[in-house]
Parts: C-alpha cells; sequence; structure tokens
C-alpha cells in the first residue's frame, strides 16, 4: 500500500472536535472549511481592486461617479464592499471598458437599463408593469412587516 505524503493525510483526516475547538485552529480553520465565504463576505478596496484589475484610487472615482455604488464604510472610513457592489463595479467596468462608453454615457446606461441589468447582464429584463407590481408588492409586504412588529 503506498503511503501518503503529511499534507495529504491531513486531508484525509476527520475534523474531530479537537480541530474546532483548539485556539490556535480557531476562526483560521473555520473560514477555510467555508467553500463561499467571499462571495458573502464583505471585501477590501484593494481585493476587489485586484480582481477588477483597476487601481484603487479608480474604484474611488467611479464612487464618486455612480451614485448607485455605496460601499459601506468600516472604522476609520474604510470601503467594505458587498458581492452587490463587486457586481456593479464589474458592470461599470464592462461598460467603460468594453462598450467605450464614458462616464457619463456610463450614467446614462445606468439610468435607462437599470441597475440590475448592468449588474447582471444575462438576466432576463422584466416588463415595466410588472416591476412596477413587484415594487407595489414589497412596498406592502414593508408595510404589512411594519404593521406586525407594532403589535
Amino acid at each position: 500500500m503506498p503511503s501518503q505524503s503529511p499534507r495529504s493525510e491531513e486531508a484525509a483526516a476527520p475534523a474531530g472536535p479537537d480541530r474546532e475547538t483548539s485556539p490556535a485552529a480557531g476562526p483560521v480553520d473555520q473560514a477555510a472549511e467555508r467553500p463561499d465565504f467571499r462571495s458573502t463576505a464583505l471585501r477590501e478596496i484593494g481585493d476587489v481592486a485586484s480582481e477588477l484589475d483597476v487601481p484603487q484610487h479608480v474604484l474611488r472615482y467611479w464612487e464618486d461617479k455612480f451614485s448607485a455604488l455605496r460601499p459601506r464604510r468600516v472604522g476609520g472610513g474604510r470601503r467594505r464592499y458587498s458581492p452587490r457592489d463587486v457586481a456593479l463595479l464589474r458592470g461599470i467596468k464592462r461598460l467603460l471598458y468594453e462598450r467605450h462608453l464614458t462616464i457619463d454615457g456610463a450614467q446614462k446606461a445606468l439610468r435607462e437599463e437599470g441597475i440590475d441589468a448592468i449588474r447582471y447582464p444575462g438576466a432576463v429584463p422584466i416588463d415595466p408593469k410588472l416591476r412596477k407590481r413587484l415594487r407595489k408588492l414589497r412596498e406592502d409586504l414593508s408595510a404589512a412587516r411594519t404593521d406586525l412588529a407594532g403589535d
């Protein structure tokens, strides 16, 4: 029987209680086991800039020019980008670099096509009447939730 390398033995070993509760293993092990951790986490500007292959100052500039882009701010005013922010940034980059629009043209495209169409370019557009109806339903649900919370 061929022997396994130490690395593959560790990978094959079950994650017992010692591994999960050990202070040395801590959150690093738990985060490494989450397959989609980065897809739901708030991300720093450097990480997003690297992924999109644009300088950080460009992301800050786009934030000034596109009012829909509002990353969260944490201690010291540092930006944290949600997955929706990153999707919007990808869409803005696509408008500017692939469709070769100016900032004004990209702003107009966002207004006319809608933010979701820019964020998710393969999505099927929703009929304006249906969109209006969905918006009204969301408002009604929100009002009902508020009423129920007050009881």
